[in-house]
């Protein structure tokens, strides 16, 4: 098993902009998509009442013809348009907002995460599998906001993403015997160990360099100092898991 700690912080205005951006954008392709399919299919089933012909020829042709549309509108309408800078706006502000608050549930923390992976679900369909655990005992453990979807993030664009097949993500929690809490985010994607056990390559290394874990870090050591630690590990071949482990209460205030 080889551990590896998550690099410096990026700048925090980059950082919160960067992340709305990419919610907004998820958000509006989702929206586009389901108003697309909806369309494109009903159309195909009036023709296909009209011509006297089993719905079941169609489908093939609504998806690619829906996806072909969605494509167009997304990339070529709708990133300067009103719907996505609405869009934009708003999770700025909640991004914004989140940000500044200092601590909330863990069940909040874990309804966020929901979120975004429905939305990612929608993009790479049955190439991502995840689960939640969260036990009932640990829902109202105050935690700093935004831990849990920066990991998520990274686990897909690095682990599962670049996997023809894609993979399953597991998000769990649960409170150690000496009384602190660990979070987990391991994914089934290309992972990060060598066959031969030598130290992974540049390439893989950019998986534990990426912002998404240097955020995380940021807002343990703000809130817990030294005892607020994040650390990915390549668990096997194909099996990375990033844990952060911190104080059931804070240490720091700021």
């Amino acid at each position: 098993m080889t551990a590896f700690h998550a690099s410096p912080p990026v700048d925090p205005a980059d950082r919160l902009d960067r992340l709305a951006r990419k919610r907004a954008g998820a958000k509006t392709g989702w929206i586009i998509h389901a108003g697309v399919y909806l369309c494109v299919n009903l159309a195909l089933a009036a023709l296909a009442a009209y011509q006297g012909r089993h719905w079941a020829i169609f489908p093939a042709m609504g998806w690619g013809l829906g996806l072909a549309i969605r494509g167009a509108a997304v990339w070529l309408a709708l990133p300067g348009g009103r719907l996505h800078a609405r869009l934009l706006e708003r999770e700025r502000d909640a991004t914004l907002g989140a940000s500044r608050a200092t601590l909330h549930p863990l069940a909040d923390e874990f309804a966020r995460l929901r979120d975004y992976l429905e939305l990612m679900s929608v993009r790479m369909g049955p190439r991502l599998a995840y689960t939640l655990d969260l036990p009932e005992s640990m829902a109202r453990v105050p935690v700093p906001p935004l831990l849990l979807q920066p990991l998520a993030e990274n686990a897909i664009r690095h682990g599962l993403e670049p996997k023809v097949e894609g993979g399953t993500l597991h998000i769990a929690a649960r409170q150690l015997p000496d009384g602190r809490l660990e979070l987990l985010v391991k994914d089934s994607g290309v992972g990060l160990a060598d066959p031969g056990g030598a130290a992974p390559p540049p390439a893989m290394l950019a998986h534990h360099q990426s912002f998404g874990l240097s955020q995380v870090r940021e807002r343990l050591h703000t809130l817990y100092g030294s005892q607020g630690t994040i650390e990915l590990i390549a668990m096997c071949l194909s099996v990375t898991c990033a844990r952060a482990v911190f104080p059931s209460k804070p240490l720091l205030l700021p």
